[in-house]
């Protein structure tokens, strides 16, 4: 055989062989799940919306199908569907709402019989999917969470970190309260860009109207850097996490309470300061998670301790342009606590502490200046409970619920 048969026979072979293993197999009737796009993987309230897209990935045109799903392992309902469908083409089929218990819960939807025939391909036809059903599961408020228990991340709570090297995690360098905080070491990740969260337990926020998301911070700058920089954000969810809403954005000078330093920055307790986040868009929600987003820059250490969902009627606020403006540190406290205010006049100061019967157990008048001022309240001989600290200057009346323990 000479050399030139040789070769037309092998490249022969070849091109038959790629062709054969390339070319795609006709499947003349084939319908099946593209993916079920609801119920989410967490779902608030018992009423259930399940729909799903199917799609014709065939060579024919489907002009019926049948469509079944089960919830649980128990058949809900098999349709028959005469929507027409060219190959390739998808469509969303949505079924009337399903009544479910809370708890945990399992979807099954399959297709069958497109065009009346056997399905060229059943590979397709089916896809499970898990989800939750969560009513008036969340957690009360007031809640303090200041990172004492020994347990990263509380019950409940979800970690993210996405390169499994730094993230947020526990440390006794510093706290408000106790003697263990939370904080992300920046000043050893040079991952910038890197994104970290931590995801708060569900709150059934039922019930209230003014309602407050709140949290002691802890940060210094490595440097004057006008660019991008170490950045906090808060994303909060109403749904159980179906959408989230930005409700906090904080870098660079803003997000700083102590002065640039180039040494890892441990801070002070004069250099906490408490946040407050508005939540009362969010007030009714039976499920209400909170998602701290941290972005690294590979800057400098940034600290939080007690996070707290609060009230603020408990708190006698009504303008949000006051949170913030008093702060009890620490708190809950067991032998003194400092009270952080900004004056605004000159004038006597009139500061007390009532119970919640309104009785109160210590006051005082004190002239004052404009400006930054600290009080140390003793509150040793005070039984544990809840009580009011109560702040009166002209004009203004400054209310703050104190924990002791």
């Amino acid at each position: 055989m000479s050399l030139a048969l040789r070769f037309l026979l092998c490249f022969t072979f070849l091109n038959a062989l790629v062709f054969s293993t390339s070319a795609k197999p006709m499947v003349a009737d084939d319908i099946g799940i593209a993916e079920i796009l609801r119920p989410a993987p967490s779902e608030c309230g018992n009423n259930v919306l399940v729909e799903v897209r199917v799609q014709n990935y065939g060579d024919n045109s489907v002009t019926s199908f049948f469509i079944s799903y089960t919830v649980d392992g128990t058949l809900v309902a098999n349709y028959l569907s005469v929507d027409s469908l060219g190959p390739g083409q998808s469509i969303e089929v949505a079924f009337p709402a399903l009544t479910l218990a809370d708890g945990n819960h399992s979807l099954e939807v399959e297709t069958s019989l497109p065009n009346g025939n056997n399905d060229g391909d059943t590979g397709n036809d089916k896809k499970v999917k898990s989800f939750s059903i969560l009513i008036s599961q969340g957690l009360t408020a007031p809640y303090f969470e200041s990172f004492e228990s020994g347990t990263w991340p509380p019950t409940d709570w979800i970690l993210q970190n996405p390169d499994n090297s730094v993230g947020w995690q526990e440390t006794s360098l510093a706290s408000v309260t106790g003697n263990t905080s939370i904080y992300m070491d920046n000043f050893n990740y040079n991952a910038i860009g890197q994104v970290d969260e931590f995801q708060t337990a569900g709150f059934d926020l039922t019930g209230e109207t003014k309602i407050a998301l709140s949290f002691y911070l802890a940060y210094a700058p490595f440097g004057d850097n006008t660019g991008f920089a170490d950045t906090l954000e808060i994303w909060v969810s109403g749904n159980c996490g179906l959408n989230y809403d930005r409700v906090y954005k904080a870098w660079g000078q803003d997000l700083a309470t102590a002065p640039a330093t180039t040494s890892m920055f441990v801070p002070a307790s004069w250099m906490w300061k408490k946040v407050w986040v508005d939540i009362s868009d969010y007030a009714g929600s039976t499920y209400f998670v909170a998602n701290f987003r941290h972005t690294t820059n590979y800057e400098n250490n940034l600290y939080i301790d007690v996070v707290s969902i609060e009230e603020f009627t408990a708190l006698d606020i009504d303008d949000p342009s006051e949170l913030g403006a008093m702060e009890l540190f620490p708190n809950p406290a067991s032998d003194q606590v400092a009270v952080k205010f900004e004056a605004k006049a000159s004038g006597p100061l009139d500061i007390s502490i009532t119970n919640l019967q309104g009785a109160a157990v210590w006051q005082k008048t004190m002239p004052h200046a404009p400006g930054l001022m600290e009080i140390s309240l003793p509150v040793g001989e005070l039984a544990a409970g809840f009580y009011m600290v109560t702040l009166k200057e002209e004009g203004r009346t400054l209310t703050k619920k104190l924990t002791i323990e």
